[in-house]
């Protein structure tokens, strides 16, 4: 019977060596000389087949779990700094209007550095950002007169939009990494139970008529301890030889 594995989180170690190990069986089972002894077997060709496609998926999407965005956090700062550049000229218009204005209230709320602007969190500086364009807007006859276009107001928002998209990112990218962990943590369970409960018992049918083919799939079964992992099991136990008569 297969005893059941549950598996969490990337390809650590224990995992990296049970796809190894299937791997390696594979292998065994496609080698030319093997294969007709086991294709006129509909059901060990299923079996096959089924390991083989689950071996596929692991193999396409196991890259994807440890990949790393190289230059995303460059390309976020950089954006970062063009957004709050560009804000801080509109929160210059907008200071310069209220002093002619005589609004104090909106003169202190908007005056501010390029330093400030950039300072604490990212969400931080697009909030701070947001509010800059926000108050232009509301403002668009005063900012206009001092030298910022509708054009420029056009351009912060859509500096915005882009750095709220990488803003957002990183959580995007945690959660496709969590669904492509999970499925193949499922890949690898169902391939305990292709090998445990489907091909190490057709197998038995070569122990005596193909020793050759039946022992080196039970050496391929067993799992090495690659470096960084442990053990996490071996080849299946052979029944006993019958008694010599």
């Amino acid at each position: 019977m297969c005893s059941r594995r549950a598996y969490h989180g990337p390809m650590d170690a224990s995992k990296k060596n049970i796809y190894a190990m299937s791997r390696t069986v594979n292998g065994v089972l496609t080698k030319k000389d093997y294969q007709p002894l086991w294709q006129p077997i509909p059901g060990f060709v299923k079996q096959q087949g089924n390991l083989a496609t689950e071996l596929a998926f692991i193999t396409t999407n196991a890259p994807k779990v440890v990949q790393r965005k190289t230059g995303s956090a460059d390309q976020k700062e950089a954006v970062r700094l063009t957004l709050c550049k560009a804000a801080y000229i509109v929160a210059g218009a907008l200071v310069a209007y209220a002093h002619d204005a005589g609004n104090q209230e909106l003169l202190v709320r908007m005056s501010t550095t390029l330093t400030a602007l950039l300072g604490g969190r990212g969400q931080d500086s697009y909030d701070k950002c947001k509010d800059i364009l926000t108050t232009a807007n509301a403002n668009l006859a005063g900012v206009i007169a001092n030298g910022v276009a509708q054009t420029d107001l056009d351009h912060l928002q859509q500096l915005l939009d882009q750095y709220g998209g990488l803003l957002l990112q990183p959580r995007l990218d945690i959660s496709n990494l969590k669904s492509i962990g999970q499925g193949i943590d499922a890949s690898l369970e169902r391939i305990v139970g292709i090998l445990e409960n489907g091909l190490d018992n057709l197998m038995l049918k070569f122990q005596d008529t193909h020793p050759d083919f039946y022992n080196e799939y039970q050496a391929a079964r067993i799992i090495l301890d690659f470096p960084g992992g442990h053990a996490t099991g071996s080849a299946p136990t052979p029944p006993p030889a019958a008694p010599a008569k």
